[in-house]
């Protein structure tokens, strides 16, 4: 390798490791959020650890190119090497994270499988190197190379996976834009993890003594490293854009939340000018039939002013009935975590059942719920922990309240003996009347049970998806 050639090589390490770098700093400074309409918000941390521990092994590697410290040789390629293998940890656990997410929840596979992977890679890398033998060098380039084959390959595929399930994702959201974006970011995770995972340090060892970096130089005369710095920023660029796409959700709650408020403030115009104007005029009618009433004497006339009377103190009995049911519609929402916890207080006051309560839907909600979805709601969740109280033995209930872009959402989780939902003879009046409440209101209902306790998760559209 002649002298332009190592410093090209350099300065393509030097953009690999920046961009990698970058990227996990970006990510890092993203704001976390446990419940979001987009899933990629709720796994960026480990994307960002993922960028920075790689971009600094691959600013080691320049390191050890530029030859500057050829006495700590082993030592940075060994240091190279964990950083290497800790950063495809992450990088496979936020794969796993978003393709697994819905199915592996309790048994969390998406971190114990990475887990256990890297402490095997540890305890035999570690234990290989601690004797310092004379082939040291290739010792620990069999190792990098596994850590590539067994974490940076299926780490990198599961993430350009999981861009493509939250392009689609996107697309039933229509933000197309965003949408390509997210193809075009996971395209770039399958090319890093072919280049990065595949044509790897050729050795005397299969596969990589068949596919390595020689060999895609050969037929491809382009160095491989390139391919890799390209897929590196192109990684970047389009994932600091994505996170454009996490203001829309907060833009979208300012502009549902704005419009909630200008519904609420016509409708008190509206209340305030059907009482002052309509059913005055009612009542005002009212007292004039009564004095009427007072100075007649003849029989039909009386008869008849008293059904008008009848008709005025129904008409202003409808009126008021009305305004009472249009001054609570649409905004039974907030009242809903006062009412819980009341709820809830009295449930710990009879029984011996700790009771963890998170509401977390924000002041600017994503839609409307009806006050009389709102009552469905109250009594779905007591039904649910009467059933605790019932039959459940628990000594722990969570109750969580979230919103999305799309729904209302209640989670109710208990760590008791649990039955099996899927026999018609364990479901009794209780769960069936919650079953019905549901359908009512035009939710969804998931129970999972087993010996570790019950999940019930209840969704409920906002009404204007209903309509």
């Amino acid at each position: 390798m002649n002298q332009f050639q190592e410093k090209t090589y350099l300065w393509l390490f030097f953009f690999y490791g920046l961009s990698f770098f970058v990227l996990g700093i970006s990510a890092l400074q993203q704001k976390f959020r446990h419940k979001s309409e987009f899933p990629l918000l709720t796994t960026i941390q480990l994307l960002g650890a993922f960028g920075v521990l790689h971009g600094i092994a691959e600013w080691i590697a320049m390191l050890r190119m530029m030859k500057a410290y050829d006495n700590f040789e082993w030592q940075l390629y060994t240091v190279e090497t964990l950083l290497t293998g800790f950063s495809f940890l992450f990088l496979m656990i936020f794969g796993f994270s978003m393709v697994l997410k819905e199915t592996t929840k309790n048994i969390k596979i998406h971190i114990w499988v990475p887990l256990l992977i890297l402490a095997l890679w540890l305890f035999f890398f570690l234990g290989r190197i601690s004797s310092v033998p004379k082939d040291l060098m290739w010792q620990i380039t069999i190792f990098n190379n596994l850590t590539r084959y067994f974490m940076g390959l299926p780490g990198a595929i599961l993430a350009g996976i999981s861009f493509f399930q939250n392009s689609n994702h996107l697309k039933g959201l229509r933000l197309s834009s965003y949408a390509n974006m997210y193809m075009i970011a996971g395209m770039f995770f399958f090319l890093y993890g072919l280049t990065s995972g595949v044509f790897i340090t050729p050795l005397d060892i299969f596969p990589s003594n068949v596919l390595n970096h020689v060999v895609f130089y050969h037929y491809t005369g382009i160095p491989v490293e390139l391919v890799r710095a390209i897929s590196a920023i192109g990684i970047t660029v389009i994932t600091i854009r994505i996170f454009d796409s996490f203001s829309w959700e907060i833009q979208k709650r300012f502009n549902e939340y704005e419009q909630h408020q200008l519904l609420i403030q016509e409708r008190k115009k509206t209340i305030q000018m059907v009482h002052d104007q309509i059913i005055q005029r009612l009542f005002g009618a009212g007292m004039l039939v009564e004095s009427l009433l007072d100075v007649s004497e003849n029989d039909e006339t009386r008869m008849g002013l008293e059904e008008l009377k009848s008709d005025l103190n129904e008409t202003i009995k409808e009126a008021r009935d009305f305004l009472k049911t249009f001054s609570s519609s649409y905004i039974g929402i907030e009242d809903l975590k006062e009412n819980l916890l009341n709820l809830i207080e009295q449930f710990q006051r009879t029984n011996n059942i700790n009771c963890d309560y998170n509401y977390l839907v924000p002041t600017m909600v994503m839609g409307k719920i009806s006050t009389d979805i709102n009552a469905e709601l109250y009594y779905i969740i007591q039904e649910a922990l009467m059933n605790i109280q019932k039959h459940s033995k628990a000594k722990n209930v969570r109750i969580s309240v979230y919103s999305s872009l799309k729904a209302l959402v209640v989670e109710l989780d208990d760590d008791g003996v649990g039955f099996d939902s899927n026999k018609k003879n364990t479901e009794g009046y209780g769960l069936q009347n919650m079953k019905d409440r549901v359908i009512r209101i035009n939710g969804s209902m998931k129970i999972k049970s087993g010996k570790e306790g019950t999940r019930i998760m209840i969704k409920v559209p906002w009404e204007d998806e209903q309509e």
